[in-house]
């Protein structure tokens, strides 16, 4: 683990936000896959979204990443009368979606799709984190538009920290 990500986990833990600049292949969206998946397996009911440029882009990074760091047990769960965690390196996760068995569930969409896609939905945890973990509701990879992160910051408001206030993060 870079030394880093450290230094990101100790921004985090105090702000809403955490913007990574850096170069490429700079282990940015890898920091962003762990931390993302560190928070679906570790708190149950969490609802996480993952944005990406397009559809391509999604499969061939961000799902690649969090299929990298998604626990041994999961890969093999198949489907479950709650978890589902189908993987192909082709499509990614069928239907855009995963499922574990401790009700979290993560979603994949694109800023290709309409700012509407957005709406409606409550990102993050729903109750105080496993210590050690972080509390996100969404991961914007690469250039993402100024009104899906808006969009973002307020689906994050209803799950925020009774003792700070602070909502669930979002990773961009």
């Amino acid at each position: 683990i870079p030394e880093m990500w450290d230094l990101a986990d100790e921004q985090l833990a105090d702000h809403g936000d955490l913007l990574i600049a850096g170069g490429n292949r700079a282990s940015k969206s890898s920091y962003c896959a762990r931390r993302c998946m560190q928070t679906l397996v570790e708190n149950p009911n969490t609802t996480l979204w993952c944005f990406s440029e397009t559809s391509q882009t999604s499969i061939s990074t961000q799902q690649g990443l969090m299929w990298h760091y998604l626990p041994p047990e999961f890969k093999t769960m198949g489907r479950t009368a709650v978890g589902n965690c189908s993987f192909s390196l082709k499509g990614g996760f069928t239907q855009q979606k995963f499922t574990l068995p401790n009700r979290s569930v993560c979603l994949f969409k694109h800023y290709s799709q309409s700012v509407d896609t957005i709406e409606g939905a409550e990102l993050g945890v729903p109750q105080p984190v496993k210590e050690g973990t972080f509390n996100i509701g969404f991961w914007a990879d690469e250039l993402c538009p100024i009104s899906f992160i808006e969009g973002l910051r307020y689906r994050c408001l209803t799950r925020a920290d009774a003792d700070t206030g602070i909502p669930a993060r979002g990773l961009v």
